[in-house]
């Protein structure tokens, strides 16, 4: 494309379009005279910065010639865009009319004129000229003249300013040289660091292979020193095993670390290793000779457990101290370690043989002397047991044998763990037990020797489950046997039924502490002396109950009283409660302390039935049930089966006393209110005659004789029981009924056939009669 085109493009279309219609106008001049100036200046600099082309002009061009060339001739001053020489120059030797062609070529755009005017009226210039009416030939040749005038403007501006153009010129050329300097010394220096990026990847890879070689080296030298370490035998190792004594810390140590050695010598073995062939006679030797000085030591310690006065615990607490030892032995030398097993526990075995065995006897010695007996039940009569010279009974065996007393007090576990009974100091001081206080020294014994040599089986031996308890029963069982047979010897000839209860408390406590303790092994022994214990407290228990049911009351000397056969009844009952609450419920023992609870009330009511009067019958019940009452609820809580029992049949007996204690001074009146209470119960209230006499007649006595009836009662009441507490209730309860009654009288007098009666309106005020009646309180 022509470099002058934005030149022509501009003035040519204006010429052509407008050269009848525009007139000179001084800013669209100026316009064009600043657009034609920067073009030539732009257009100038570029043919001069292009090689081959020299900056300088040519001094033999007249300055002058150069300006009228230019604007003689537009031609002339177009230059080559490459060459920067003249077309005209470039052109000559061609034919003249070229140049022509080419303009009209370049003028084929008039073709568009019309749409070039349109455009053209649209500009804010050309309206304003049409609208002010200039000429515009006028107004195009001010545009030529002004045009001209630019132009030369531009080209003396542009000759003028040719040197600096040719110095900026060599300045642009002599940094362009720099910076083609800069340019190599940069791609040098691309080239450089492209190599030191090659060598940087070359020595990570080689620090790479180096570090896995170090790391490979670290592995292998530390399996390798670990390999010697565990294999190699040290000259300290194999002194001190040879010359240092069994109870050095030292010595303890180092077989700790033979005893290692040697385990991983049969390991390398097994896989062939040629390293362990080289120690192994080194280790056998001192496997040899470890095992000889431990064997000499542990025989002698369970040798000393047979001197007489030793005490053998000391002598386990200093074995367990090196409980190593033996299992050094159980896995090098296991016959040797089957011997002082075996020697440990034939030697254990005999002297808790022989400990207990003595103890037992001598513990027995210190038994009371007045044993319970066969006539010692609840419904023996006492008339029975009297000697050929005695006229009274010894009264030392039933507290013992009926009463619980302080007895209970040994289930405390102050007293169950308290020291044992020593047989030579109480034999001295003439002190007597009950059994079951023998029982409990005995047991306890048993429970903490027993309990501290499991454990130490356990760990000593390195032992559990069923292998500690097979030979815990090697070293037990011949003891424990024998204890078995003592305690069934006694048993069998045992009628103390509390005695017995407590032994098996005392059994169950044990159990239970032991498996606290998590000593499992005495239970099988602990079940036996239950299974012995149990069986013979029911069958004392069923002696009592046999010796109820056979009891004649005929016999007896009955009073109102409370009978001696009760009071034992309450105390055994008591006792047996209190015993029930300590520990598991045994069926049986429960089924036997209900059936004594029958054969008791048949045997009360047998012995009442001695008198013949019904009241007399009533108070003997109440007292004998009060009795019962007031001794069980001292020991036993109220909620219990028993206790309700018992409460609702002398609830029962109260309330049939009170009715014979009401009858005679209120029978008729109780006997009216009966019937007709029971005809209003079958919807007959209406066939209750309304007879005025009669009602009259009971409503007068009451009015007389209420009063009166109460002071006798209150002193019949009083009179007749011993026990205030129990006298005083039943004056209430009889006060009560009496109340109640005359209101069931009001009640009934209400209906409607009495209304007319003009007895009703001397009945008493129920307030009235309750005020005398809380007149009693302070009795009650």
């Amino acid at each position: 494309m022509d470099p002058h085109g934005t030149f022509w493009d501009i003035i040519i279309p204006m010429y052509l379009s407008l050269p009848t219609m525009l007139k000179p106008d001084p800013q669209f001049s100026a316009q064009v005279v600043t657009v034609i100036q920067k073009e030539d200046l732009q257009k100038t600099m570029d043919i001069q910065s292009k090689p081959g082309v020299d900056p300088h002009p040519d001094p033999s061009i007249d300055v002058d010639t150069f300006t009228r060339t230019k604007a003689g001739n537009s031609k002339d001053i177009l230059l080559d865009e490459t060459t920067g020489r003249r077309l005209s120059d470039i052109t000559d030797g061609r034919p003249e009319d070229d140049f022509d062609k080419q303009l009209f070529y370049d003028l084929s755009i008039f073709d568009d004129v019309d749409s070039k005017m349109k455009e053209n009226l649209d500009n804010e210039l050309v309206k304003t000229a049409l609208d002010q009416g200039i000429d515009m030939r006028d107004y195009v040749a001010d545009v030529e003249a002004e045009l001209k005038r630019v132009e030369d403007f531009a080209l003396n501006d542009y000759i003028a300013e040719a040197a600096n153009i040719a110095s900026l010129h060599y300045q642009i050329k002599s940094c362009d040289s720099a910076l083609g300097l800069i340019e190599d010394m940069l791609t040098s220096f691309k080239t450089n660091l492209g190599n030191i990026s090659t060598e940087i990847r070359w020595l990570q890879q080689q620090s790479a292979n180096m570090s896995v070689k170090l790391k490979n080296r670290q592995a292998v030298r530390s399996e390798l020193s670990q390999y010697i370490n565990e294999l190699a035998v040290p000259e300290s190792m194999i002194r001190c095993i040879v010359e240092s004594s069994v109870t050095d810390q030292a010595f303890v140590e180092q077989l700790h670390e033979l005893n290692h050695k040697i385990g991983f010598a049969k390991q390398q073995a097994f896989q062939d290793a040629r390293s362990a062939q080289d120690v192994r006679d080194v280790l056998l030797k001192l496997r040899v000779k470890a095992t000889a000085k431990i064997r000499d030591y542990l025989l002698q310690k369970i040798q000393q457990f047979k001197k007489p006065m030793t005490n053998y615990q000391m002598a386990q607490n200093a074995m367990l101290k090196f409980r190593f030892f033996y299992e050094f032995l159980l896995n090098t030398e296991r016959e040797i370690a089957r011997e002082a097993k075996d020697s440990y526990l034939e030697t254990t075995s005999k002297i808790f043989y022989s400990y207990f065995k003595h103890y037992w006897s001598r513990l027995i010695k210190l038994q009371l002397e007045d044993l319970p007996t066969k006539d010692d039940l609840i419904g023996v009569d006492e008339s029975a047991k009297r000697g050929l010279f005695f006229s009274t009974v010894q009264p030392k065996i039933r507290a013992p044998v009926f009463s619980l007393g302080e007895r209970a007090m040994i289930l405390l576990p102050v007293n169950l763990e308290g020291a044992v009974i020593v047989p030579h100091t109480s034999s001295q001081s003439n002190q007597r037990y009950p059994f079951e206080v023998l029982f409990r020294s005995m047991h306890w014994a048993l429970v903490d020797n027993a309990s501290r040599e499991y454990l130490f089986i356990i760990d000593f031996f390195m032992l559990s489950g069923q292998a500690a308890q097979d030979l815990f029963n090697e070293i037990w069982g011949k003891t424990m046997l024998v204890l078995l047979k003592n305690l069934e010897e006694f048993v069998v000839t045992s009628y103390d039924s509390i005695g017995l209860y407590l032994c098996l408390q005392i059994t169950q406590k044990y159990r239970e502490l032991l498996d606290k303790r998590g000593v499992t092994a005495l239970e099988p022994y602990f079940e036996a002396v239950t299974q012995i214990v149990l069986p013979r407290l029911e069958y004392v228990l069923d002696l009592n109950v046999q010796s109820l049911r056979a009891a004649d009351p005929s016999a007896f000397k009955i009073t109102s009283q409370p009978h001696y056969i009760t009071r034992r009844y309450a105390e055994l009952l008591a006792a047996v409660l209190v015993l029930k609450n300590q520990g598991p419920d045994y069926p049986k023992v429960t089924a036997s302390i209900r059936q004594l609870q029958m054969e008791m009330d048949s045997l009360i009511m047998r012995m009442a039935a001695e008198f013949s009067d019904r009241k007399f019958q009533l108070i003997f019940m109440i007292n004998n049930y009060d009795t019962i009452w007031t001794v069980v609820q001292e020991h036993t809580q109220e909620d219990s089966r028993e206790m309700e029992t018992l409460r609702g049949t002398l609830a029962q007996r109260v309330n049939d006393f009170v009715e014979q204690l009401l009858w005679p001074y209120f029978g008729p009146m109780i006997e009216f209110i009966k019937h007709s209470e029971a005809a209003m119960e079958r919807n007959l209230a209406d066939t209750i005659k309304a007879d005025e006499k009669k009602i009259g007649s009971l409503v007068r006595s009451f009015n007389t004789n209420w009063k009166k009836a109460m002071d006798e009662i209150n002193a019949e009441i009083m009179r007749t029981f011993s026990n205030f507490k129990q006298g005083t209730s039943i004056l209430q309860t009889a006060l009560t009924h009496l109340v109640q009654y005359y209101h069931r009288l009001h009640k009934i007098l209400s209906l409607p056939q009495f209304k007319n009666l003009s007895v009703r309106g001397e009945l008493i005020n129920l307030h009235h009669l309750m005020v005398e009646v809380k007149k009693y309180k302070t009795t009650f």
